[in-house]
């Protein structure tokens, strides 16, 4: 059955068939999207990315020291103020008469205020590297690589939990007529993913070229902390 939205009189209308007991669910519904009340919803979210480096030919040529940190947070919390009754009547065109909708109602509600807020999440990746790169007399080339990553996530007051990676490696080459390569790549850290170091080189016959080469890598779960 259907029912007026407003009343002869202006009041908020409502039909037999939506009568409860107490909780207003089924009242007015123009009624409950002006007078329900609302609720929003916040979320906050960031991302820091920062590097630097810094050459350190003073100490040695080819010697550079690297920095990367990368940070991201994210919280969300919310606000409401609403209430569940106010006054509906249902209309009798034949007597003319107005019988309220919820009979233990005599006003409309008082607007409660209300929140709530969820755990606010940190990571925290940092990583520390050590370059040396250099070529003596066009003929000796040296790399060395010393790296140090760190990762640590934190969810509202818990103790963080703490993972710590290691990496090293170094490279020689001697050249005498000929020619050979060797590469390495760093992946740069995010919040979600740790720095990883790849390391990959070119061997030629031994005509006279004589190559040295080792690393290392290792990944250390801290204590919470």
């Amino acid at each position: 059955m259907a029912y007026p939205i407003y009343n002869p009189d202006g009041s908020f209308g409502a039909a037999p068939e939506t009568v409860v007991t107490g909780n207003g669910a089924g009242n007015n519904i123009v009624g409950r999207l002006m007078k329900g009340g609302y609720r929003r919803d916040f979320e906050n979210d960031m991302q820091v990315n920062l590097r630097a480096s810094q050459k350190l030919n003073f100490i040695a040529n080819g010697l550079k020291l690297s920095a990367l940190v990368s940070y991201s947070s994210n919280q969300g919390f919310s606000r409401d103020l609403g209430r569940t009754n106010f006054l509906s009547f249902i209309y009798n065109s034949k007597t003319q008469t107005y019988t309220p909708l919820l009979p233990n109602t005599y006003r409309d509600e008082k607007y409660t205020l209300g929140s709530t807020a969820t755990t606010v999440e940190k990571r925290l990746n940092t990583q520390l590297s050590l370059n040396y790169d250099t070529t003596f007399n066009r003929d000796h080339h040296v790399y060395a690589l010393v790296l140090l990553n760190q990762f640590s996530e934190t969810e509202g007051a818990a103790l963080p939990e703490n993972f710590r990676g290691i990496r090293s490696a170094w490279d020689m080459t001697i050249r005498k007529n000929t020619s050979s390569s060797s590469t390495a790549r760093i992946t740069e850290p995010t919040a979600s993913r740790p720095a990883t170091v790849t390391a990959s080189s070119r061997r030629f016959p031994a005509d006279g070229t004589s190559r040295k080469s080792r690393s290392s890598n290792r990944t250390y779960p801290l204590w919470t902390c």
